[in-house]
């Protein structure tokens, strides 16, 4: 038994799986999977489809700019990555806070630096990146944005993943995304072209995949596109949440389907609609908001929808 199954890192909520994923170990020396580049393609530009994509896409555009009429910025990009069907919406145009999003690179740039080094990957540490992953705990995205070195962190992973509207200056919530680079990030990973080894790619789709309807610090996470995932099954989820200015921040991500087959991203900026900022943040109106927002545009039967890659 490996020392981190010993240490009881992995234990209660994050199941079987997840245990099974962190005591295979990172084994330094690694490859990255085949194909990769510092330049990943992927389904990241828009589905060239003759129109029929277009019902689709049509939502998520009605969606995009119902929001914004009642005063909200939102962006989703949506991935099939069986057909390499890619549909956004404000998707490229905005650049959002990145919130709680950012732990998502932290997470993969210290599993990606443990498996360079021939120094045994300390338990802590991945228990940190797991809590992270799952419950989207401050304290270890803290420590680990420190150690490794703050905006750099998302400066390596931007370049490894080709994520060209991602940055970061400051701190680590305050990292700037579009949704069309969280897709991409994600399609990356599940792929493997961001370069991380298999172990580490476990680790982190497995701590996702565990994500909690309660965060350490207490927030509901059941909203957004958590719901849509659930129904597609094998969800992985990493959420984010907080207020800026006179902005509540609410950003639901993650991937979903058969292999990992769906990812679907919404990124928010609401209209706190509130005199008091400070109490929006826990503002379940907010995150109902967010949620409404992405399932009007999902159709019924994902599937059907995106049938459209296959046509000739």
């Amino acid at each position: 038994m490996s020392g981190c199954c010993r240490s009881g890192l992995v234990r209660g909520a994050m199941g079987g799986v997840l245990a099974v994923a962190i005591c295979a170990g990172l084994t330094s020396g690694e490859t990255a999977a085949p194909g990769w580049s510092a330049a990943p393609t992927g389904p990241v530009s828009r589905s060239e489809s003759d129109g029929l994509c277009d019902p689709f896409l049509d939502a998520l555009a009605t969606a995009v700019s119902e929001a914004a009429a009642d005063g909200d910025i939102v962006g989703i990009a949506y991935v099939d990555r069986e057909t390499d069907v890619y549909l956004g919406a404000g998707d490229t145009a905005v650049r959002f806070p990145a919130a709680s999003l950012t732990k998502l690179f932290i997470a993969d740039d210290y599993l990606h630096r443990s498996a360079a080094t021939p120094a045994a990957i300390d338990g802590e540490m991945l228990a940190g990146v797991v809590s992270m992953l799952a419950t989207s705990d401050d304290g270890a995205a803290e420590l680990l944005w420190t150690l490794g070195g703050g905006p750099a962190v998302v400066e390596r992973v931007a370049e490894r993943y080709a994520l060209s509207a991602t940055s970061a200056d400051g701190a680590w919530w305050d990292a700037s995304v579009t949704a069309a680079d969280v897709a991409r990030y994600y399609d990356g990973l599940l792929s493997g072209r961001g370069g991380l080894t298999e172990p580490a790619r476990q680790i982190m789709i497995a701590g996702l995949q565990a994500s909690a309807p309660v965060a350490a610090d207490g927030f509901d996470q059941d909203f957004g596109v958590r719901a849509t995932l659930e129904r597609w099954g094998g969800p992985g989820i990493k959420q984010g949440w907080m207020t800026t200015g006179d902005r509540t921040i609410r950003h639901s991500t993650g991937f979903g389907g058969p292999d990992h087959r769906y990812v679907l991203v919404e990124l928010a900026e609401l209209d706190s609609g509130s005199a008091s900022v400070a109490d929006d943040i826990a503002n379940a109106d907010a995150s109902a908001r967010a949620t409404a927002i992405v399932e009007s545009a999902m159709p019924a039967n994902i599937a059907e929808a995106t049938g459209c890659a296959s046509a000739p």
